[in-house]
């Protein structure tokens, strides 16, 4: 988990600390990004749910207790809560599938981003998650504890009241998709995001490269001539064995610098792969090997465990994607104002990319 890799013993934690003060402007916290990405997501389903049993165990811990309640009448609002909530939310959902037919813009990546951006999945998770707490609370109906039960229903009611307001927060942001312009917005937005993070991931490569190379070094250990190295295992392409490639998404360098150590007081003289964050990295493939000839000596320092690999490819191009195949779409269609429309989003994203033009360097 990313949470436990927070220390100097590993490398991303290093330069990433690097980057936020060089880089300040590229990495300041954008809450609405982050709301967006921990709650607002499609896959952020578990995210919601744990906030919503955070917020319902609050309101019963703090003492609002402004609703005179006898406990006979709990039992009923707890069933009136969650009765009038499913109705609330199924006539949502009508409503909200009306509304999609005339999203102005009907492209598969139009609606992906319209259930991001105007929190559908948030508001559904949250609301889901809030009925079922509810029906499970409403075991306890009769409990002993007079005050524990009327927080109960209090919780039921507040809850009910921010299902209502992330309701209409829903419609107002499904309202500004019938606007062409206003998801032409959203687009800009998505593809300056992604700009953002590829920029960002450029720069970690080059960083973590570099960070790596000069650590490493320290050691006395000389830099590995990788070509070299894979001419020596064609033997595996040319009998058609697949080479797998995983790519490093992070490495414990704290450890490695503790083996290296170990290596320099026994004076053992090694070479390294010159690795980082993004590398593609073989089956095959050593980090260091004994320099005397590294080619037929199958003795080598294997600390391949020492390396952490992303499930899938780092650079993720949905949106440049999808740009492309829009103008591709327009230019075949003669839709001259779309056309212009991604023409000067490709002009914001260059104008971007020179800013941090050093990073191609």
């Amino acid at each position: 988990m990313k949470i436990l890799r927070k220390s100097n013993k590993w490398l991303l934690h290093r330069i990433n600390s690097q980057l936020r003060s060089s880089y300040q402007e590229l990495y300041h916290f954008d809450l609405k990004n982050w709301f967006h990405n921990f709650l607002c997501d499609k896959r952020s389903g578990l995210n919601v749910f744990f906030s919503a049993i955070i917020i319902f165990f609050i309101i019963l811990l703090v003492p609002v207790d402004f609703m005179k309640l006898d406990k006979e009448s709990v039992p009923i609002m707890l069933d009136q809560r969650i009765s009038n909530l499913a109705t609330i939310i199924s006539l949502t959902l009508v409503i909200f599938s009306l509304l999609i037919n005339n999203i102005a813009v009907k492209e598969t990546f139009a609606y992906r981003i319209l259930f991001r951006h105007s929190y559908l999945y948030f508001t559904l998770f949250f609301a889901l998650t809030v009925i079922g707490v509810l029906i499970l609370a409403t075991n306890f109906r009769h409990y002993n504890d007079e005050i524990i039960v009327r927080r109960i229903a209090v919780a039921a009611s507040i809850l009910a009241v921010i299902i209502l307001f992330l309701i209409g927060v829903l419609f107002v942001r499904l309202i500004f998709f019938l606007d062409t312009n206003e998801i032409h917005k959203i687009y800009r937005a998505e593809l300056h995001t992604e700009a953002i993070r590829l920029i960002k991931l450029q720069l970690q490569i080059i960083y973590s490269k570099k960070t790596y190379i000069d650590i490493v070094s320290s050691y006395g250990l000389g830099k590995f001539n990788p070509v070299a190295f894979r001419n020596t295992l064609q033997y595996a392409e040319e009998f058609g064995e697949s080479i797998e490639l995983k790519t490093i998404s992070d490495v414990k360098i704290g450890e490695i610098e503790k083996s290296l150590r170990l290596m320099q007081k026994e004076n053992i003289l090694l070479i390294f792969n010159p690795i980082f964050i993004g590398y593609s990295f073989r089956k095959d493939e050593r980090l260091f090997w004994y320099e005397n000839n590294y080619r037929s000596n199958q003795r080598f320092l294997n600390l391949k465990e020492k390396l952490r690999f992303s499930k899938v490819g780092i650079e993720n191009l949905d949106v440049q994607n999808f740009f492309h195949d829009k103008y591709e779409r327009c230019v075949k269609e003669v839709k001259v104002k779309e056309a212009d429309f991604i023409l000067s989003c490709y002009l914001e994203l260059y104008k971007l990319q020179m800013k941090y033009i050093d990073i191609h360097d």
